[in-house]
């Protein structure tokens, strides 16, 4: 568990020396020259013995949402009908472009590095891959994608992401990456996007409410009826972990109107954006998003099963 998380963490953070990058190089994209667009790391290892049935490892991490060209990607939530793998399944048009953007040059950087290895069949591949939140949606993507026309085995580990596309599209990549686990925290916003209560096992107020408020935009705009691709881990849903996530709201929140009324009372600081932040980290704290919370979140939850 604790390497895959460092593993998506480091997609936001520079490349180690054994790790190979790729970028988006979509030019219809405003700042698609620009490293803050797509991004996706890459090492192939020889298998080891927690690995039987393999004898490479390819490993990936995509990026999540670091810029304003992401959040757009986000966005543009439409079904449209998937460009992977077979049938009639439907996917989130952003993620798909998303992904469809980083795939010629992501499959070229993959050919070139297995063509230094020895020849090796399909079955003897195993990719595994990871992501945070639209990195996590870049990952299903591409194991789907090579599963479906490389033939390799595909693992896929994601932290906090967002529904990826309909029902037909779970169908289509339970059968083709049957081993995937989805990490959420319970508030985290994100995994109940594109909304729909009836996808979650036991659906909340917070779910309930999105799923109420979003129902009429995304029906308009022909993006009802997602379906996660399997059932979640929540990482905190234990009393104690409850307890701590409100401890944590209730002091970010008191330093928040701390520091706000510090600001307004020196007239040489920048009252607006002082606000602006302490906004922003109590909105992280009450809808925990962040690979740090997903971190901190993770040990509890390990602690808690020994």
């Amino acid at each position: 568990c604790f390497s895959d998380l460092r593993r998506a963490r480091r997609a936001y953070r520079r490349r180690e020396h054994d790790e190979w990058e790729v970028l988006a190089d979509d030019p219809s994209w405003p700042g698609a020259e620009e490293a803050e667009q797509l991004r996706v790391l890459g090492q192939v290892c020889t298998a080891g013995h927690g690995v039987p049935n393999a004898e490479i490892v390819i490993y990936l991490a995509f990026r999540g949402t670091v810029s304003q060209e992401n959040l757009a990607t986000n966005l543009h939530a439409q079904l449209v009908p998937s460009a992977l793998g077979t049938g009639n399944a439907l996917v989130h048009r952003g993620f798909q472009d998303a992904y469809l953007a980083l795939r010629t040059r992501f499959l070229g950087r993959l050919n070139a590095v297995l063509a230094d290895l020895p020849a090796l069949t399909p079955s003897a591949v195993l990719l595994r891959a990871t992501g945070h939140s639209l990195g996590g949606a870049l990952a299903m993507l591409a194991c789907l994608d090579l599963v479906t026309c490389r033939g390799f085995a595909a693992e896929c580990v994601t932290w906090g992401s967002p529904r990826v596309g309909d029902a037909n599209f779970a169908a289509l990549y339970a059968a083709a990456v049957p081993r995937t686990a989805r990490f959420v925290n319970r508030f985290d916003v994100v995994p109940k996007l594109p909304a729909n209560h009836q996808d979650e096992e036991a659906p909340g107020v917070l779910q309930r409410r999105l799923s109420a408020w979003l129902r009429a935009p995304q029906e308009h705009i022909g993006a009802g009826g997602y379906v996660h691709v399997c059932p979640a881990v929540e990482l905190d849903s234990s009393l104690l972990a409850s307890v701590s996530h409100l401890a944590n709201v209730v002091q970010t929140a008191r330093a928040a109107f701390s520091n706000v009324r510090s600001a307004a009372a020196d007239h040489t600081a920048d009252r607006m954006a002082v606000t602006m932040e302490e906004i922003k980290k109590s909105a992280e704290a009450m809808f925990p998003h962040r690979l740090d919370a997903y971190e901190r979140n993770l040990e509890m939850f390990l602690r808690d099963r020994r």
